[in-house]
């Protein structure tokens, strides 16, 4: 790491929070947020009620929250994303 470089929001925990076992358990509960959202259910209630089942810390909730959407969300961002200059396609 270069000298004085800091990581943006970074906290000490993350590296064992966001690594390792507690990596593949938040991939697992994204794939049951993903699921639960496409049913309708709001994300809040979601991320409490599968964030409760694995004992995750808030900061792993917030992840959770932020990183994943509905379908119809992805579709719909999709949809008005810019292509860039530089792409290739």
């Amino acid at each position: 790491m270069i000298k004085g470089q800091t990581k943006r929001g970074f906290v000490p925990s993350d590296e064992r929070e966001f690594s390792g076992e507690n990596l593949r358990k938040l991939q697992r509960a994204a794939e049951e947020v993903y699921y639960m959202l496409n049913r309708g259910y709001p994300v809040t209630n979601v991320t409490r009620f599968i964030g409760d089942h694995y004992i995750f810390s808030e900061r792993q909730r917030l992840a959770l929250a932020r990183t994943v959407s509905p379908k119809e969300r992805i579709i719909s961002r999709k949809k008005r994303e810019v292509k860039s200059c530089y792409s290739s396609g």
